[in-house]
This record gives C-alpha cells, structure tokens and sequence, in this order.
C-alpha cells in the first residue's frame, strides 16, 4: 500500500485544488467602490454652574472673593474661580489646590496633637490612680501592723509613766534624781503621743458626712493657728473663690487635713515667710481645687515618693503619720493629692475633692451612713500641736 508519505502527500494536492475552485466561483469586486469615512463635530461642552455652587466651592477651598482669593495658578487653572467651576463640572478636584490640601493638613496635625494631648493626660491619670491604689494597699497593710503595735506598746509605756511621776512625787527634794526623772516621763509621754497617732492612723473612723463649705473651714483651720507664735512673722494671702458649691465630706476630718498641711507649711518656713491658700471651683470636672503653697526650704526630690508613706518623716521628733492620715482622708473622700516642691523655693499642696451631693456620696456605700443634718457637726478633738508627724 502507499507509505505515509504519500498520503500525506496527496491530501495536500487535494486541498490545493478545492481553494482553487473556491476562487474561480467568487465575482469580482465591483467597480467605483468610496471606502472613505467623515466625521463631524458634536459639542460637549458642560453647562455653566450657578452662582451658589461657584460660591460653595470657593467656601470649601477657603477662596471667597475678594479677598481670600490667590489666582496663584498652581491647580492648573488661571482663577480659583476657574478651579472652582472645573470641579463642579467634574474635570477638578478640592485636593488639586495646593493651598486647600494645606490647610486640611495643618487641621488633621491640629486633631492629632490634640488627641495625643488627651492620650497623655489619660495616661497620666491612669498612672496617677494605679499610684494612689499602691498607696491605698500600702498604708491598709501598715495600718493593721500599727494597730497591732500600738495596742502592745500602751500598757508598758503607761505604766513607765504611771511609776514615774509616782519616784517625781517621792524625790521631788532631791534635785539630781528630779530632773532624770522627767526626762523620763517626758519620753514616755512623746511614745505615749507616737502610740496613740498610731491607733488613730490605723483605726476605720466612720466618715459622717454633711454639707460643708470648704472656704469656711480653712477659715475656720487659720483660725485655730494663726495665734500661735509660730505664725507671728508668717504673711498669709488667700485667694478663696466664693462661688464654689458647698459638697457632701466630713467637716472635721477636711479640718484636720487643712490644719496638718498649714502647719506643715509654718514649719518649713521656720515661722517666717509667705503662706498662699487658694481655692478654685473647675466647672468642667466639677472639682473643687485646694492650694496651699509655702516658700520654705522645699522638699528633695528623692523624698517625695515617699512623702504619703507611713512612718516616713525627717523631723527630728516627727512620726511620720501626719501626711499618712491626710492622704488617707482625701482618699475616703474620692479625691486626690499631690505634691509641687523644689529645694529652696517651696511645696506646694494641690488637693482635688469632686463635688457630692448626697445621692452621689452614698453611691456604692454597703451600709448606711449617718448624715449630718447642718453644715459642720460636732469638732473631733483635734489639737493643732499634734498633727505633724
């Protein structure tokens, strides 16, 4: 048979002669034939805005006539005019203003300085509360270890002093033993004092709350010092706002507070010198701030951390629990505390206390608390002598 060579040899011819039967059937093109094409113009033109959307746009872009205006041409067009018109008719953009996109830039910069400002501050506020919750534990903790103290030391320390007024009476003619002897008691006493601002540190007293006019009771506290001759060459300058409203708190303990931080002051001065109290109402916190600012000898830095901590003190003959008591106080109060200070210059006292009423003094109370029915109520004792540890 033929090889494969072959057939495809004759498919091929085969093919060949069908294309040229196919041409030999096909008819001639015909003669005369135009392939030529025109075309004619159409207009598309957009239609002229209206004044009022010119008038938008030129608001929006920060061009209004004619003053605002530049014409600088960097948009593209010759007039912000003419950049206006192209963006209501689609052919522009707001953005193709360099001056526009500017400005948005500078306002969206605006808006994050400003959320970054508002991030820090609540960041500091946070770290200020995680602060002030370690200062709550720590002083809970110190409170229930001097309470235990306390409570050992009373017998043995009355019991000193009991005996020795008891030898004063009985060599009072004998004048070496006499002066020994009260030096003893003398001592005895000052642990007796140290003891009892223990028990006082640590014991829960019950807050009575009332309506109170903190105004009123740093009068009230200046009133109590300002005789003694500490204050003798002391200035003080008060600057109380008398629209702040009054709050719910326990007048006497806020007392103690203004005493203890006054007196404080008066000391660091040395009895001489400018005491500033200021109080302010800030609307916006609804806060009632308290200042009271001395232009002592200051604080070192490394000790304000520890300024709040019980038993902490560089006085002499200090406990150490007065500052300890005041910021527990604040704290049963719901507000807080801080210290400004620097060597040679001065400390200043920054006391924040929000304003209560008394449906919001009771909120997330678990028993009922007795409410005073007038401003003030029964004075604690509270001698003025005593408070600074």
């Amino acid at each position: 048979g033929p090889s494969r060579r072959q057939i495809v040899a004759n498919f091929i011819r085969s093919q060949r002669k069908k294309v040229k039967k196919a041409k030999k059937g096909q008819p001639d093109p015909p003669s005369g034939l135009n392939l030529k094409r025109t075309f004619s113009a159409k207009s598309i033109s957009s239609p002229e805005p209206e004044e009022a959307q010119i008038q938008s746009v030129l608001r929006k872009l920060h061009k209004v006539y004619p003053d605002q205006n530049l014409d600088c041409g960097a948009c593209g067009h010759d007039t912000c005019r003419g950049n206006a018109v192209a963006v209501i008719q689609g052919f522009s953009e707001l953005e193709m203003c360099p001056h526009y996109l500017t400005r948005r830039m500078r306002s969206l910069y605006t808006r994050l300085e400003k959320s970054h400002k508002e991030l820090k501050e609540s960041h500091d506020e946070l770290g200020q509360a995680q602060r002030q919750l370690i200062q709550t534990e720590k002083m809970a903790s110190m409170g229930q270890l001097a309470a235990g103290v306390a409570h050992e030391l009373n017998n043995p320390i009355g019991t000193i002093t009991l005996f020795g007024n008891i030898l004063q009476k009985e060599l009072a003619h004998n004048k070496k033993w006499e002066q020994d002897i009260g030096l003893i008691i003398q001592e005895a006493e000052r642990a007796a004092k140290i003891v009892k601002d223990l028990l006082n540190f640590s014991r829960e007293t019950q807050v009575i709350p009332g309506l109170v006019d903190l105004n009123k009771l740093i009068e009230e506290a200046l009133s109590l010092l300002v005789k003694q001759s500490l204050f003798h060459n002391i200035q003080v300058k008060k600057d109380l706002d008398q629209n702040i409203p009054t709050t719910f708190a326990d007048a006497d303990m806020l007392k103690q507070v203004f005493l203890n931080i006054i007196l404080n002051g008066a000391q660091a001065m040395e009895g001489d010198g400018i005491l500033f109290i200021n109080t302010q109402f800030i609307k916006e916190s609804k806060k009632i701030r308290i200042q009271i600012k001395d232009n002592g000898m200051g604080i070192p830095n490394k000790n304000l951390p520890r300024l709040f901590d019980p038993f902490f003190t560089t006085k002499e003959k200090g406990t150490g629990l007065g500052l300890a008591i005041v910021y527990g106080i604040v704290s049963k109060h719901k507000g807080s505390i801080k210290v400004e200070s620097k060597e040679g210059k001065g400390t200043n006292f920054i006391i924040l206390l929000p304003v209560l009423d008394q449906k919001e003094w009771m909120k997330g109370k678990k028993h009922v608390v007795p409410i005073r029915q007038k401003q003030g109520g029964k004075e604690r004792e509270v001698q003025s002598k005593g408070l600074i540890g």
